[in-house]
């Protein structure tokens, strides 16, 4: 398999749980590969970590569900989300 699109096939998984606790492993499933090879990989082509793209991703999306109106019936699920993704990368953070 073609490194490029096992990367984005691994991206794309990270986007669609980002809301969830993501497991290195089930990442570079994705992309075919054991976590150790993924990670060198994802570092390699992308110029940053999984790690810090996965904060940097939280931090975005916490940024956005804070920004903004928010109509009272999407109000609790934004703020499981934003609490969720604040949590996630503060502890990345440290």
């Amino acid at each position: 398999m073609d490194w490029v699109m096992g990367m984005q096939r691994a991206i794309d998984y990270v986007e669609a749980h980002i809301t969830e606790e993501l497991d290195y492993n089930e990442i570079a499933r994705q992309s075919c590969s054991t976590a150790y090879h993924f990670q060198r990989m994802f570092g390699l082509l992308c110029g940053y970590t999984l790690g810090e793209y996965i904060r940097n991703r939280w931090l975005t999306l916490a940024v956005f569900y804070c920004s903004g109106p928010i109509r009272p019936e999407a109000w609790k699920r934004k703020r499981a989300t934003m609490s969720f993704c604040i949590k996630n990368a503060v502890l990345l953070i440290g």
